[in-house]
């Protein structure tokens, strides 16, 4: 069953000149919460990429095949965060830390509320006047994040370096020497924030202990990994009760949505649970 949906990107991708934004996306199934458990250690933009890659079935009406690689890191979140809301709810139920006090919050949140509305700048490149240059650049994508995340576990500055000099591509019209990309980077990483707002969502938050407000880096990869690979932990015992109770085959129960799946244990605990 290829449970599919239209859901829409902020950016899109560029192709014969046009923007397109619409994306097919399956629901996730308990075969890609297997496929994630062996993934475990592995880091979660690898992991959130290879989710979507597995999930997502067209981009602008064209075959996904390996899209998703050139897809804005804000698009890869939002796709994230769509995958989350048809596959499990709206509803967010998050635990941070209030990085004064540390007290642990808990914080109710929507994806709906998460997710950016379209960007009405949009291109494959940019060409625009920052820190007295001229600069062309494109906006990290998946791929470039990927080249520069095993970097970034040992040296995050390197990492941040290499990512910039991946998207800057011109600087006043000639190829970017080293010079160029430091004395142009402040400027151009904070133009690369305002026009992909959607690749790092931050929670302001009030603690009711001590009344700091702090904000918080909201990850949609890192937290929907987080939340299937808890979840997953019982994924056999589900297929066990439902293979036990309908008959039915484990590939069967695997090829299950996440959310129907647990409507029927849901429907199994209430008969057991009945009176008789």
């Amino acid at each position: 069953m290829d449970d599919a949906v239209e859901v829409h990107v902020p950016g899109g991708a560029v192709a014969d000149g046009a923007r397109q934004t619409a994306v097919q996306l399956r629901r996730l199934s308990g075969h890609d919460q297997e496929a994630l458990l062996a993934l475990a250690g592995t880091p979660t933009a690898y992991a959130g990429r290879a989710l979507l890659d597995r999930c997502v079935r067209s981009i602008g009406g064209r075959a996904a095949h390996d899209a998703v690689a050139g897809l804005t890191i804000g698009d890869r979140e939002a796709l994230l965060w769509h995958l989350r809301l048809i596959s499990l709810g709206d509803r967010i139920a998050a635990v941070v830390e209030c990085q004064r006090c540390h007290e642990k919050l808990d914080v109710d949140l929507r994806v709906t509320d998460l997710l950016q509305p379209p960007y009405p700048q949009w291109t494959a490149t940019f060409t625009e006047d920052l820190a007295d240059h001229r600069i062309s650049f494109r906006l990290p994508t998946v791929a470039d994040q990927e080249a520069v995340t095993d970097i970034a576990r040992t040296d995050g500055e390197i990492a941040a370096q290499t990512l910039l000099g991946r998207c800057v591509l011109a600087v006043d019209d000639h190829p970017p020497t080293d010079d160029d990309l430091v004395a142009v980077r402040s400027a151009v990483e904070d133009r690369i924030a305002a026009l992909d707002p959607q690749a790092e969502t931050i929670l302001n938050i009030r603690c009711p202990h001590c009344d700091a407000s702090t904000a918080h880096a909201l990850d949609a990869a890192e937290f929907l990994i987080e939340e299937l690979t808890r979840t997953s932990r019982y994924l056999y015992r589900e297929v066990h009760a439902l293979a036990w109770y309908y008959h039915w085959s484990e590939d069967e129960i695997l090829g299950l949505t996440v959310d129907k799946r647990r409507r029927y244990l849901d429907l199994i605990q209430d008969t057991l649970g009945a009176p008789a």
